[in-house]
């Protein structure tokens, strides 16, 4: 038996491929909390089986579990490998979670930033040179008396 667990459940129809000894059928399960999430094949020859799930990009296939210890199963290659013996019935359930979505972020730092500041550098000096040509006053004395 396969069985579909969508979490959470959905109306998403999941295929799958179930070969093997006299086996080779399509078939497609939704968990929609129906019964349409299992898939049953009865009277099986005792043998070896495949139950593939194909790949929707909108989920992911987080786990494949067995209730059976001769079984396996590797959501890596989306396959529960069946080792079927005489007078069993083995289940093996496929787990999927929506896949994560791509949220876009924006990442541009072409801000425009200040990076010279304007200084005023305009201040006077004084530059000119004083005149050389100082008047002189000579004096010379009277002709006189001395006393």
């Amino acid at each position: 038996m396969i069985v579909k667990d969508a979490q959470p459940n959905s109306d998403q129809a999941f295929g799958f491929r179930l070969t093997g000894a006299q086996v080779n059928q399509d078939f497609t399960l939704v968990d929609d909390g129906s019964a349409t999430n299992t898939q049953t094949v009865a009277d099986l020859p005792v043998g070896q089986y495949q139950a593939l799930e194909f790949f929707l990009n909108t989920w992911t296939l987080a786990d494949i579990s067995c209730n059976d210890a001769n079984s396996t199963g590797n959501p890596g290659q989306r396959t529960a490998t069946i080792n079927l013996e005489a007078g069993e019935t083995v289940t093996c359930t496929f787990v999927n979670t929506p896949a994560p979505t791509a949220t876009p972020t924006n990442t541009a730092t072409n801000t425009p930033t200040d990076t010279a500041t304007p200084t005023a550098t305009n201040t006077p000096t004084n530059t000119a040179v004083p005149p050389t040509n100082t008047p002189t006053a000579t004096a010379t004395p009277a002709s006189g008396t001395l006393i």
